[in-house]
């Protein structure tokens, strides 16, 4: 959706869900946890949930939105609540200057993530129907933020002319560029948030980029040069070590090991497109040590969350354009053992990260 106003797609299904999932593995977890991990990660980009559900006992449940697109994107509270909280985590001081643009491996996530590891440690928290701690969630949620800091960086989540986008170029790894003159003109039209003006370029792990971004203290743009398969490596290996310190056993990165030969695979797939780079995956040989690992169970569905927790009041599954027509006046049954359902820990485990993020940088 190039010049949309999509802005926190980035990193897409692939890395959140399948990558996240194949380095939870990798680094010791069980297959169930690796997939909640990895659900978790991958939720924050369809959890559009934002107002209260009234249910059908009378007591009321309040919902932690991570994603947001279209117009609500020039809304302040959207840009620090949700963008700034889950998608484009600012550098913080710099150089005794606040800087809200994104950083690989920012100070206030390696926070997060130390504080989540305190709870861990502890043993404090809730503990889903199927056992699971709420760490895992609250792990989930922040390695998706973690990883979006090395795919938006130099960009921020509030609507700012340091995300203007100049000309754009696509290139190769030998060092050949070429202008995009049409995304150029298409990116132009969208809003300074985000990375709305570079569209979708950012988001695809095999791309090499050079692009003009805004620098408002010098009154012009510079040229910055961006190698996509190296980035998103980068933030592979630092997913990995952060997830080797929650399970404390697992592998080193190798890359002669089933998940960084199928890691490499998108790096190098070519293939815009997210779904379409995905079926190509499928297909390829360095995805079929994982073909019983993502059987139809561990195959992600943004609508089974919603199914799991609630029933419409006629007891028909609950899908999320029900969720999403009804809003406000939302009414349904909630099922037995809401409070241990995989969709309320995750909502209350954003609420937790946003909390932090704000305190920390904010408040």
């Amino acid at each position: 959706m190039t010049g949309s106003l999509h802005t926190e797609d980035e990193m897409q299904k692939d890395f959140h869900y399948y990558v996240t999932a194949m380095l939870a593995r990798h680094a010791g977890f069980t297959v169930d946890e690796s997939r909640l991990i990895a659900w978790c990660s991958q939720y924050v980009d369809d959890a559009t949930e934002s107002f209260q559900l009234h249910l059908s006992t009378g007591r009321v449940v309040e919902t932690t939105m991570t994603a947001h697109y279209h117009v609500k994107s020039f809304s302040t509270g959207v840009q620090r609540d949700v963008y700034e909280c889950f998608h484009f985590p600012p550098a913080g001081l710099k150089n005794s200057i606040f800087s809200f643009r994104t950083q690989p491996d920012p100070p206030v996530l390696k926070s997060l993530l130390e504080d989540i590891l305190e709870e861990k440690d502890t043993g404090s928290g809730p503990v889903s129907n199927d056992g699971h701690p709420f760490w895992m969630y609250r792990l989930g949620i922040a390695l998706h933020t973690y990883m979006d800091s090395w795919s938006h960086q130099s960009f921020s989540g509030r609507l700012h002319r340091e995300n203007d986008v100049g000309r754009i170029y696509r290139g190769d790894s030998k060092g050949n560029w070429k202008r995009m003159t049409l995304e150029d003109w298409m990116c132009d039209l969208a809003p300074p948030v985000g990375h709305c003006q570079a569209g979708h370029l950012v988001d695809h792990p095999h791309r090499h980029l050079k692009y003009q971004v805004y620098d408002p203290g010098a009154g012009k743009f510079r040229m910055k040069v961006r190698h996509n398969p190296a980035q998103f490596e980068k933030a592979s290996k630092h997913c990995l070590k952060q997830l080797k310190k929650f399970s404390g056993s697992g592998s080193k990165w190798d890359d002669n090991e089933d998940a960084m030969k199928a890691i490499r695979f998108l790096l190098n797939s070519g293939i815009d497109d997210a779904e379409e780079r995905i079926l190509a995956w499928k297909k390829h040989r360095t995805f079929r040590p994982f073909k019983r690992f993502f059987s139809t169970k561990g195959e992600y569905d943004e609508d089974g969350w919603p199914d799991e927790a609630f029933a419409t009041i006629d007891d028909r599954p609950l899908r999320r354009e029900y969720l999403e027509k009804r809003r406000d006046r939302f009414h349904a049954r909630e099922r037995d053992g809401f409070d241990g359902t995989n969709f309320r820990l995750f909502h209350k485990a954003a609420r937790k990260q946003r909390v932090f993020m704000l305190d920390r940088l904010f408040w």
